[in-house]
């Protein structure tokens, strides 16, 4: 069972083999944040799923999800969501797995995993992309129990000393470096700044997260809170141009999703918010352009020179050695 509206992007499975839950979604989901009891409301739901399952002769496998769910829009689950969902999963023979590929190792400030701000323990916990800083690796840790049930395994790759020896120094960075209480702190400061200036902007919905996961969501208006999904994409090229790198996700591709690296700090937060509150203004004035522009001490101007899509220069920057070919040069490129 899955959680997560998009449990796969690329690749459709038969329905028989996953089951996807109600998102616990408290600004747009079954159940909103005027609602008494979210958690269990929400529960319920997967109560359900679990009773149908089992009618049909079948059993439960497990439950996957990221506790704080990135690609999903930065879905924060109610509170006490995630610790009656693991009861009922257990209690039907499953396991709990936790998605901590992008969420966890520091990300919400207040922990090291995620799941730990919702005060449960998984069976199984992935883990990926930020143990290696940028050097592809991944780890599954899992309890004895679960691990002593495997046959034996073995990869060609598994426990590489180099990958091992990057994963270690990245544990220490974030150590010696006090990086999870920098995340916590910095993170606040983007989550408060974001609401801070949410009155002054009709088409800012929501602005939710925790840590350095930050989603604010655009609206057409806040009493329907139809998704604005074309704006939101003209916001991430236009921050983008301002050498601000956000990313537009959830089902709808409403949501300005701020995934910053850990060594992020008070003053890039301050100017992020600076930038989106710029451009989401012009956008709501209606005066923000659709071309695409580039930044100048004056502020946005127009490009009239079109990029080559492959190496990023600009197109006049022709080979000496031939006309008809762009030279790629890095010192050149974003």
């Amino acid at each position: 069972m899955s959680s997560n509206e998009r449990p796969c992007m690329f690749i459709e499975f038969p329905t028989t083999i996953y089951i996807v839950v109600p998102w616990p979604n408290t600004y747009r989901g079954l159940f909103r944040e005027d609602h008494a009891n979210l958690g269990e409301a929400y529960a319920l739901e997967v109560k359900k799923k679990i009773q149908a399952v089992h009618k049909e002769g079948r059993q439960i496998a497990g439950f996957i999800c990221e506790p704080l769910m990135s690609t999903a829009g930065v879905i924060t689950p109610p509170q006490n969501y995630l610790k009656h969902v693991y009861k009922l999963v257990r209690e039907a023979g499953g396991v709990c797995i936790a998605d901590e590929v992008q969420v966890g190792l520091g990300r919400v400030g207040d922990y090291y995993w995620s799941f730990q701000s919702y005060d449960v323990v998984p069976d199984i916990v992935t883990c990926g992309k930020p143990m290696g800083n940028g050097f592809p690796m991944a780890a599954v840790v899992t309890t004895t129990e679960v691990a002593n049930s495997l046959a034996c395994f073995e990869s060609s790759f598994g426990g590489n000393p180099v990958s091992c020896s990057v994963g270690l120094a990245v544990l220490d960075v974030i150590q010696n470096e006090k990086l999870l209480s920098s995340a916590k702190c910095v993170g606040l400061v983007l989550l408060e700044g974001f609401r801070n200036i949410q009155p002054n902007h009709p088409m800012m919905g929501d602005v939710r997260g925790q840590g350095l996961i930050i989603g604010v969501e655009l609206v057409t208006d806040k009493e329907s809170r139809k998704p604005a999904s074309e704006a939101a994409e003209l916001l991430t090229y236009k921050a983008k141009q301002l050498r601000i790198l956000v990313a537009n996700e959830g089902p709808d591709k409403n949501v300005i999703v701020m995934t910053p690296p850990l060594c992020f700090n008070i003053d890039n937060a301050r100017h992020v918010i600076q930038v989106i509150d710029k451009v989401l203004a012009e956008i709501e004035r209606g005066t923000c352009p659709d071309q695409m522009s580039a930044q100048s001490d004056e502020g946005i101007t127009e490009l009239t020179i079109p990029l080559d899509i492959v190496s990023g220069v600009e197109s006049y920057d022709d080979d000496d050695d031939d006309p008809h070919c762009k030279r790629a040069r890095y010192e050149d490129m974003d």
